[in-house]
């Protein structure tokens, strides 16, 4: 009778995975010929598997080196599959099974830890194996670390502000470091989690939109949406003052996508003298709390002071420059204070 073949294929698997130290996996049985049987023996089929390891991941984890295939029905089968060398390589088996009904295949992914753990796994519905058929079966993986993005501060930033990323799984526990995208575009600087928490700097090129949290080849989910800001503006842009009253500077910010941005920037104020009074390198003048963040009550100079919502009060005669910052950007207006 001729050989029936099941082909089983895993899409979209392993991205970046570093080379087993196994090799590749051998056929069970050989292929050459039918397969015949004599009076009383059951017919019996051949179950092709084949594992395609792409390089790019979007189901199985960086870290899974072999797989565990149990294959149950009328025939019962336990194999295991290693991942050969190379970037995307391909490992096949064949198991000698009974044609039959009610077949089920299940599929568990492992990591090289010094005790391989359980990383990936899924099961396919029940098929049947048919004699002069080739059937295909789809078992659908799912990880079982996926990082979550829960919450962020602030939900607006220039490039290189940073961003506290709130979340679960980030893979601290598991040696790992978390990757990010803002609309797509990676994170290339990131601080080590702490308790669920990572600091990271917004892309020089990122984009408004998710930030997609990403650990061990595993992209996982993440709630609101964050805002890149472009460029960033004050308004008025220069403004004369009585000493002894106040007067609020607008914020004005355009994003990543070259359109106004209508929500209030992240931005920190700070007040100094001229630019041109004083050297670059000492003409801003931030004060900064104890633990290093900026003082988010006021920045002063002699003619002044400014609060972080751009109000600013005037104390004596003189000029000062107005500046915001977030990241990389910035934007100045200037104030004169008369008696």
């Amino acid at each position: 009778m001729p050989n029936t073949f099941l082909k089983y294929a895993l899409f979209a698997l392993l991205a970046g995975i570093v080379g087993c130290h196994a090799p590749g996996f051998e056929p069970l049985v050989s292929t050459n010929g039918p397969v015949t049987r004599s009076e009383g023996q059951h017919v019996q089929s051949e179950v092709a598997v084949t594992i395609r390891w792409p390089y790019r991941a979007q189901v199985l984890p960086t870290s899974a080196q072999f797989l565990s295939f149990v294959l149950n029905g009328p025939t019962s089968q336990n194999e295991t599959v290693f991942r050969p060398e190379g970037s995307s390589p391909t490992s096949t088996a064949t198991l000698s099974v009974e044609v039959g009904n009610g077949y089920v295949l299940s599929v568990q992914a492992y990591d090289n830890a010094p005790t391989p753990r359980l990383v990936a796994s899924g099961t396919s519905g029940t098929f049947n194996v048919k004699a002069n058929e080739r059937t295909s079966v789809t078992v659908a993986l799912s990880a079982d670390y996926v990082p979550a993005v829960t919450g962020f501060t602030p939900d607006n930033g220039g490039p290189g502000a940073t961003v506290e990323v709130y979340g679960a799984n980030f893979g601290q526990d598991r040696g790992f470091t978390p990757g990010f995208t803002f609309g797509g575009v990676p994170v290339t600087v990131v601080y080590p989690p702490q308790d669920g928490t990572v600091s990271v700097l917004v892309p020089m090129t990122g984009l408004s939109g998710f930030i997609l949290p990403r650990v061990d080849g595993v992209t996982g989910n993440s709630t609101g949406s964050f805002t890149v800001l472009k460029s960033l503006g004050l308004s008025p842009d220069s403004l004369t003052v009585a000493s002894g009253s106040s007067v609020v500077f607008t914020a004005l910010a355009t994003t990543s996508e070259d359109v106004e941005f209508t929500a209030t920037p992240s931005v920190t104020w700070s007040v100094s003298r001229p630019i041109s009074s004083l050297p670059i390198t000492n003409a801003y003048r931030i004060q900064v709390n104890g633990d290093g963040s900026p003082d988010a009550s006021t920045e002063s100079v002699s003619v002044g002071t400014i609060d972080q919502l751009g109000r600013f009060t005037a104390s004596a005669t003189g000029s000062a420059e107005i500046s915001i910052r977030s990241g990389t950007l910035m934007a100045t207006a200037s104030v004169t204070v008369t008696d």
